[in-house]
């Protein structure tokens, strides 16, 4: 898979807040008989950073580094604080694309909230007889377990008439073929797959699959074609697969939930599509979305 090029309004705040980063540390102005204190650990004009901001930056640092980075990542703070004022002074906080993104991500957050408390309250114990129970139904966790090598073709979601000529693929040379008539870009790889971590419908699949046959998984953004150019067995021990399937059985039960609860708020709720946008019979079954490969 090819690595994308950073354009774009991703580059530009890179960018600038490395710039920012860059400038040498100025405390002109800063009166120490006013120095914060408490939680607050500095102030820019009106604007206040306290110690839940500086640890909510650190979150994904591991712990024994947090004290050695935290005075670069409050400069890092101050200095975004500082473009944030700036940009309200000049109006763009008024921005109709700013307005608009700031929506966006404040309902991503509660929506991902909400998932969290819902599948928080669908946890249970798991038992050893739903363990034992789970793995005779998902043989590819445990005794079946293979380490697959793929030879994988990656390309974009392709439309319905594409679809269909894929479908007719026999071999890998076929699924080249049609993507190049189409002129559809992809790129080739080899994948090291574990078969425990895959659903037992798509172990399945693969263990159908004749030599040299692709397993086409149509998704989005990314599509990709698979052949199984080497498998190997590797049976997990007993006390391994006994986690991995708590762990499936769980993320189960936690998906379920989210979607049943997903389901039964929109059916509560006043749903109005203009012509054209209502989605079709299989999206109104199912809020949320398959994971993505």
């Amino acid at each position: 898979m090819t690595e994308q090029a950073c354009t774009g309004p991703s580059l530009y705040r890179k960018t600038v807040l490395s710039a920012m980063m860059a400038l040498p540390l100025i405390t002109a102005g800063c009166n120490e008989d006013q120095a914060p204190s408490g939680q607050t650990i500095a102030t820019i004009n009106d604007d206040e950073i306290t110690t839940s901001d500086m640890q909510l930056e650190m979150a994904n640092l591991p712990p024994e580094q947090r004290k050695q980075a935290q005075n670069l990542v409050v400069q890092t703070l101050v200095d975004r604080k500082i473009l944030a004022q700036y940009a309200q002074s000049e109006g763009m906080d008024r921005n109709p694309d700013y307005v608009l993104q700031l929506r966006r991500m404040t309902e991503l957050l509660l929506a991902e909230r909400a998932a969290q408390q819902i599948a928080a309250g669908a946890r249970q114990p798991i038992t050893i007889s739903e363990v034992n129970q789970y793995l005779d139904a998902n043989p590819g966790i445990a005794t079946n377990r293979r380490i697959l090598t793929l030879d994988q073709l990656m390309f974009p979601l392709p439309n319905a008439a594409v679809a269909a000529d894929l479908k007719l693929a026999k071999t890998m040379s076929d699924v080249i073929t049609t993507l190049q008539r189409h002129n559809i870009q992809f790129t080739r790889n080899e994948a090291k797959v574990d078969t425990a971590g895959l659903p037992e419908d798509l172990n399945g699949k693969l263990d159908e699959l004749q030599p040299s046959e692709p397993l086409i998984i149509l998704n989005s953004p990314n599509s990709t074609a698979n052949v199984i150019v080497d498998s190997k067995l590797m049976p997990l021990d007993a006390a391994t697969a006994a986690d991995v399937a708590r762990q499936r059985i769980n993320t189960q039960r936690t998906n379920d939930a989210v979607q049943q609860r997903g389901l039964a708020l929109r059916q509560q709720a006043e749903i109005a599509y203009a012509k054209g946008y209502a989605p079709t019979s299989a999206a109104k079954s199912k809020p949320g979305s398959p994971p993505q490969s």
